[in-house]
């Protein structure tokens, strides 16, 4: 018999699949929509547009994300308790999170503008601080558990950002359009995400005890999200560099086309392991944790070799009927491929560094990924072109999988496993956070705030 006011295994199986039903709408209506942008945007715009609009939409999101994200993680590794919401924190500093990441972005977009730099630059502005700040609100909306809101949001974002930049283009041409759209899109998303309540979004109040908390447990994934960023998009920055605009264009436009698909094909299995394997681990059932990713990881592998060998045997019969007149061969393509899946399989691979708390050493083995990447990329690139940029991406994949693998066995077996916990022992739906909060000695409790009940989503 399961114990008194806690969940059988059956009930929370059920709440498993609710969220992840919520959340798989979430990425898959948007996914399938930005896959089918990318032909679109290549027709409107020509490939040398494209290559200016995917560098400063890289450029905006790896910005916003570090400017933001530290608060989001914030706010997730909190959810449960009132007392640390988006609402009680200082306005400026949340502010600040939100617009200073646009310096950066405006600076480096004027530099490849041209002779009309205040339509792209207002373009790249305009995305950076909307995206930070629905960074921001969707994290308070997934700290609440509205699955259902945040994929609405999701949706219309992609959806509205697509129609929205078909509209501009003929008045406003080039990158820029196709930015503004981008612009459109998040404000549109922004506005679902502030139905949740005004009151407990907009930050004022002035606790700068738990802004400083935030910044604690947050930033090494904010470094951590940028630099993924980094990881998957660093090629074609690189190729704009030593080949010019319009190869990077091609590029763009396949390995958008290939990483997008295989994120909508692997990535509902990571976010729903996800919410398992927590439930799990932090109710002390390492073992059962342990299984249930396990599971998700056959899952994933399987699923990534049916789309692996699909992109080799059937990706240029598909790139040249999406994307006609590109440049890139099939090796190209099967290493990209190689690449996008292996990068999926990562965010199960570090899944036991996650649980273990080991958030700077996930972020550590991350930024020597990156380090990989861009020296291969400048090796490779100038030698091999396209089929060296996506061999550098695939190579600093595997880097980052293989290290968190190898990190994590050896955590595995320096971890002394998790029981059961008594009736007298905090879970995490019991709120360990809390007892910390008000001062609470106990033997179980960790004492450092990074090491809190681990509730990270990525």
């Amino acid at each position: 018999m399961s114990r008194p006011g806690r969940a059988t295994p059956r009930s929370r199986g059920w709440v498993g699949v609710r969220v992840l039903l919520g959340y798989g709408a979430a990425k898959a209506a948007p996914g399938v929509l930005a896959v089918f942008s990318v032909p679109i945007w290549i027709k409107a715009i020509g490939p040398t547009g494209y290559a200016t609009f995917t560098m400063v939409w890289v450029l905006a999101m790896v910005v916003s994300s570090l400017g933001a994200t530290w608060i989001k993680q914030g706010l997730l590794r909190s959810a449960g308790d009132e007392s640390r919401t988006l609402a009680r924190l200082p306005w400026l500093p949340v502010l600040a999170t939100i617009l200073l990441p646009a310096v950066p972005v405006a600076l480096w977009t004027f530099t490849r503008s041209g002779s009309d730099p205040v339509a792209l630059v207002g373009a790249a502005v305009l995305l950076t601080v909307s995206s930070g700040a629905y960074t921001l609100l969707s994290g308070q909306v997934q700290r609440d558990q509205q699955a259902g809101r945040f994929a609405a949001a999701e949706t219309v974002r992609a959806l509205v950002g697509l129609l929205a930049s078909l509209a501009i283009l003929p008045w406003l041409p080039g990158a820029a359009g196709v930015l503004m759209g981008n612009v459109a899109g998040t404000l549109a998303g922004l506005l679902i995400l502030a139905c949740a309540g005004v009151r407990r979004i907009l930050p004022q109040g002035d606790d700068r005890v738990l802004l400083s908390y935030y910044w604690r447990v947050g930033w090494p994934i904010s470094i951590w999200s940028s630099a993924s960023f980094l990881l998957v998009y660093l090629d074609r920055l690189v190729i704009a560099a030593v080949l010019g605009d319009e190869p990077a264009g091609h590029y763009a436009g396949v390995a958008d086309l290939i990483v997008r698909g295989m994120g909508l094909t692997l990535f509902p299995v990571a976010i729903s392991a996800y919410a398992a394997v927590m439930t799990e681990w932090n109710a002390g059932r390492s073992a059962q944790a342990r299984s249930v990713l396990r599971g998700a990881a056959k899952t994933m592998v399987l699923l990534f070799l049916a789309a692996f060998v699909g992109t080799a045997v059937c990706g240029p019969w598909a790139v040249e009927l999406l994307v006609p007149g590109t440049e890139t061969t099939r090796l190209v393509m099967i290493l990209i491929a190689l690449g996008a899946g292996l990068w999926q399989c990562a965010l199960l691979a570090h899944k036991t560094l996650e649980m273990a708390d080991r958030s700077k050493l996930m972020l550590g083995l991350m930024l020597l990924a990156v380090v990989v990447t861009l020296a291969a990329d400048i090796l490779l690139v100038p030698l091999f072109g396209l089929a060296g940029a996506a061999g550098a991406f695939a190579l600093g994949a595997l880097c980052y999988t293989a290290t968190c693998l190898l990190a994590g066995l050896r955590t595995l077996a320096g971890e002394p496993g998790r029981s059961e916990p008594s009736a007298a022992e905090p879970t995490a739906g019991d709120g360990p956070d809390r007892v910390q909060d008000v001062g609470v000695k106990n033997p179980t409790q960790r004492t450092k705030p990074e090491k809190l009940a681990s509730k990270t989503v990525y």
